[in-house]
């Protein structure tokens, strides 16, 4: 296997840091007639310690690339982490009770 430093770049404004991992399967090795080059691509964001982006590249299997899109670095709502208002909100340093099924 070898390793290859792709150095860094900006991928949806985040800076990410990129590895090519190139192995190759010698012939006969898989019942191939020939060598096969596998090759993985990652861009890694440190800030996030976030795989931005992967790709993997398999002759037998073809190409499969993971990107995570729409990423957002701001400050999400805080009404995401509102409780409900239909909802009833418990001390659970006092004694209560969970009722499982119909009343």
């Amino acid at each position: 296997m070898t390793v290859e430093d792709l150095g860094s770049k900006t991928i949806d404004g985040v800076l990410v840091y990129g590895t090519r991992r190139t192995t190759i399967i010698p012939e006969g090795e898989q019942g191939n007639d020939r060598p096969m080059t596998n090759t993985d691509e990652t861009w890694f964001s440190k800030e996030l310690q976030l795989t931005v982006l992967s790709t993997h590249y398999n002759p037998a299997s073809g190409t499969n690339t993971t990107h995570i899109a729409s990423l957002s670095t701001s400050e999400p709502d805080p009404a995401l982490f509102m409780v409900p208002t239909d909802y009833t909100v418990v001390d659970e340093e006092k004694s209560f009770t969970i009722a499982w099924g119909e009343k």
